[in-house]
């Protein structure tokens, strides 16, 4: 099992990655693709989609609704002296004006006196000391050159943005109509705006949909708790650096990971395996951090484009897949009983899974077998990190991309006519393939089924352990 990633990889969908050629070097790396459709033309991201299907029908692709940005929009870049003071003014189009600052944002007049403002990637902070007559005036902490493209971010601020525009309605249309059934929309910010984008979903037929709601926000750590509840996982953007003071980073993604965890909800970490502007191979620290982060349970490890748009994204991939092949033979986690929260609907069904999970630890189980309709049970079973592998069926196409997110899950898309004598009778083979063909006929391997509403025909509520001959 020793080339068995347990702790997924996600990439996002860049030309540098999308050739044929290239995909073939490093598809069997990657479970996600991460499609962001304001990168490229629609026929463009199409064409994308469907190299991805055609190589590879099981790999999910995710879509990325980009948080709405607020960007400096002057014409040139310009250097700012410590303690210089700029007007700041909102503009449409990009303008340039002595010691004028422009923003794409509207609402610039609404930022209180005192507000902190960084820019993206930039060790700089920006203070607002003056507010008034129509007149923003800055005054720049430190010295650096302003790029004339860059985001900007706001401390204890919460700026005017709205969720789920017009533009983000279409793009989940077309995404739905390519079969992608994951989304992960940016600015989420309060636990409405994930059952905001669920009634959408639903209104529209796509109900099957999973939502992975995506932090980088204050506003979204300070409700992180309820919006856990209302979406299917969540991701940790590098973002979150921008938003924060630098000693409460790594305590804040400490805090999110272990509520995920205690919910039962997968986690995706995003970070950079290259630094793309040094362009220098993986440090022994960058391996740490990665491999600190594994160590945390997070479900699957995302690259951003940033680090895909250059000519080693191969070399990313491949390093980072490595790494957590490397990593997880270290790792071993035990959940108690009174570590997770419990759904009193869902009781008995989580109370079978826990079981499942107790049992593969002390009777040596080498595979975990989980036949599922929602995908419920998988998800349960993978939060409570096991160390072997979960081989789960299903019927259903968007429970089958959702088991892409699961760390340790494989999912198997099977006919609807199977029954459960069809599934026993080809675990045996998945199995042996798994391994090289390499198993002990006296490996233990349980199957768990816990389902939600009736019974499966055929198959017990339960937890079944066979010999590997016996199957």
């Amino acid at each position: 099992m020793s080339l068995y990633n347990y702790c997924k990889i996600v990439a996002s969908v860049w030309p540098t990655i999308s050739k044929e050629t290239i995909l073939a070097k490093i598809l069997h790396q990657i479970d996600i693709f991460r499609l962001k459709l304001n990168t490229m033309y629609d026929d463009v991201n199409k064409r994308y989609v469907e190299s991805i299907q055609k190589m590879d029908s099981s790999k999910t692709i995710m879509l990325d609704i980009k948080w709405p940005e607020i960007k400096i929009r002057n014409d040139h870049d310009f250097i700012a002296k410590k303690w210089d003071k700029f007007f700041l003014r909102y503009t449409e189009w990009y303008e340039d004006e002595e010691w004028t600052i422009f923003l794409d944002y509207k609402e610039i007049y609404d930022i209180p006196k005192w507000t902190i403002l960084k820019i993206q990637d930039e060790n700089l902070e920006i203070e607002i000391v003056e507010n008034k007559d129509w007149q923003v005036k800055w005054k720049f902490l430190g010295e650096w050159l302003i790029s004339a493209t860059k985001e900007i971010f706001f401390e204890n601020y919460v700026p005017k943005v709205y969720f789920l525009s017009k533009k983000d309605q279409k793009d989940i249309i077309w995404s739905v109509n390519n079969w992608i059934r994951v989304i992960s929309p940016a600015n989420v910010r309060i636990p409405q705006d994930v059952k905001t984008l669920r009634t959408f979903l639903d209104d529209n037929w796509w109900k099957g949909c999973k939502i992975i709601a995506k932090i980088h926000t204050v506003e979204a750590i300070n409700n992180i708790d309820d919006i856990l509840d209302n979406s299917d996982g969540i991701m940790i953007d590098t973002l979150l650096g921008n938003v924060l003071p630098v000693k409460e980073i790594e305590d804040t993604k400490d805090k999110i990971i272990r509520l995920a965890n205690e919910k039962w909800k997968p986690v995706i970490f995003v970070t950079r395996i290259y630094d793309p502007v040094s362009k220098n191979k993986p440090t022994e620290e960058t391996i740490k951090e990665i491999e600190k982060h594994i160590k945390k349970w997070i479900d699957a490890i995302s690259i951003p484009e940033e680090t895909l748009a250059v000519d080693y994204a191969m070399e990313s991939v491949g390093d980072l897949y490595k790494v957590i092949v490397d990593c997880q033979e270290k790792v071993d986690l035990k959940f108690r009983f009174k570590d997770l929260k419990w759904l009193r609907k869902n009781e008995i069904t989580d109370y079978i899974i826990y079981n499942a999970y107790q049992i593969s630890k002390e009777f040596d189980i080498k595979v975990i077998i989980c036949p599922t309709e929602t995908g419920y049970t998988p998800a349960r079973l993978s939060s409570l990190k096991p160390t072997i592998p979960i081989i789960s069926f299903t019927k259903n196409n968007d429970t089958y991309r959702f088991l892409n997110l699961l760390r340790g899950v494989k999912g198997y898309k099977i006919a609807t006519w199977f029954t459960y004598d069809n599934i026993k009778r080809i675990w045996k083979e998945i199995i042996r393939f798994m391994n090289k063909w390499d198993m002990s006929l006296d490996v233990k391997v349980l199957m768990v089924h816990s389902t939600i509403s009736e019974n499966t025909p055929g198959m017990i509520n339960g937890i079944e352990i066979y010999r590997f001959k016996d199957l």
